[in-house]
């Protein structure tokens, strides 16, 4: 594959060797595109599925690049709904990581627009966070994240009774498979809280990177 400075506009480049879960043949796809909003070049991890000679695309991560500053914002990720909960969200987060750190992009960040708390939970796991670790204690915006402990269902859990209300009647509420609580009950966990349109930070490239890597390695070797 050539360098990412020098990836050809709208084209798909393989990105890593084939692998399988189940039947299916899976594969990764790189691609550099030009968004006009912002004169910016935005790159797309597209994952598909191969089976019976059909290609279908289960989900993407997209992000910017900046080779001057060495920096990849991360924009957003997307998995269709008959793949949601299997972990693929988190294996295009770690093979986003895995393609920055390998090219020398190492400042990677999100954008503060961030309005998925799931999402901004993943990307704690691979250890990205506020850069100002106190705002958890002393905002009255955090967001909950829970699970069942019988099923991993997906539980949200708002300090903010309007955030509550504006999220619950919002496109990420009725495209995502979450559950909006009023308090922990028996049977669910806190697992973690977010606060959203925030920036949130690499803190450690090389647990990152190991994370990363040993995530891929456990999806791809199945």
């Amino acid at each position: 594959m050539k360098s990412l400075i020098n990836l050809e506009y709208d084209k798909n480049y393989q990105y890593g060797k084939d692998f399988y879960d189940d039947d299916r043949r899976e594969r990764l796809y790189l691609k550099k595109t030009y968004f006009k909003m912002d004169k910016s070049d935005y790159y797309f991890l597209n994952l598909y599925s191969i089976k019976d000679g059909a290609m279908l695309c289960q989900g993407y991560l997209y992000f910017c690049l900046d080779f001057q500053n060495k920096e990849s914002k991360f924009i957003g990720v997307y998995v269709r709904d008959e793949f949601r909960n299997l972990g693929y969200a988190s294996f295009l987060i770690a093979n986003w990581i895995k393609l920055c750190l390998d090219n020398g992009i190492y400042n990677l960040y999100t954008n503060k627009k961030q309005r998925k708390p799931f999402t901004l939970y993943l990307l704690k796991k691979y250890y990205f966070d506020l850069k100002n670790l106190e705002e958890y204690n002393t905002s009255h915006f955090n967001i909950h994240i829970c699970r069942g402990l019988s099923d991993n269902t997906k539980y949200l859990l708002f300090d903010n009774q309007r955030q509550k209300e504006g999220f619950s009647h919002g496109n990420i509420m009725n495209g995502d498979n979450y559950h909006i609580i009023d308090s922990l009950t028996e049977g669910i966990e806190e697992i973690d809280k977010v606060l959203l349109s925030r920036p949130h930070i690499l803190t450690s490239e090389n647990a990152s990177y190991v994370k990363a890597l040993k995530y891929i390695d456990k999806r791809t070797k199945r």
